[in-house]
């Protein structure tokens, strides 16, 4: 199994190949299955509002998450945006950022995207403005 994920489930060498090679924007967007983008924001932010309690630890608002959703509706290689080199925004302690792979991964997964007749991974990058 090839590791390159933060997530904590293992994943397949093929899974970690389209998850790196993710589009940003396709014919038809991967669709959250427990609503609209809203519905998704409200859920990660809570389910990161829980484990982050759980972790003990205290993250700064906001909390940018990027992700991807592979070919099968799954999420992988979960990061936080404000850890990234050169960003302005308040980095997140290493508890942080595990309590927002967990939270990532507790949702549930999407409707692939789709681009000429293919499903396709397709990268996301979302604000949790109330992260505490």
């Amino acid at each position: 199994m090839a590791q390159g994920s933060t997530s904590t489930k293992p994943i397949l060498e093929s899974q970690y190949n389209e998850c790196t090679k993710a589009y940003t924007y396709v014919e038809n967007m991967p669709t959250y299955l427990g609503g609209n983008t809203k519905n998704l924001i409200s859920d990660l932010a809570r389910e990161f509002q829980v484990a982050s309690t759980k972790a003990g630890c205290s993250p700064p608002s906001p909390v940018f998450v990027r992700f991807t959703v592979d070919s099968n509706g799954a999420i992988c290689n979960v990061a936080s945006v404000n850890n990234s080199e050169n960003t302005p925004h308040p980095k997140l302690s290493a508890a942080c950022e595990a309590a927002l792979v967990a939270a990532a991964n507790k949702l549930p997964r999407f409707k692939p995207g789709m681009q000429n007749g293919r499903r396709v991974a397709v990268s996301y990058t979302l604000k949790l403005a109330s992260a505490q």
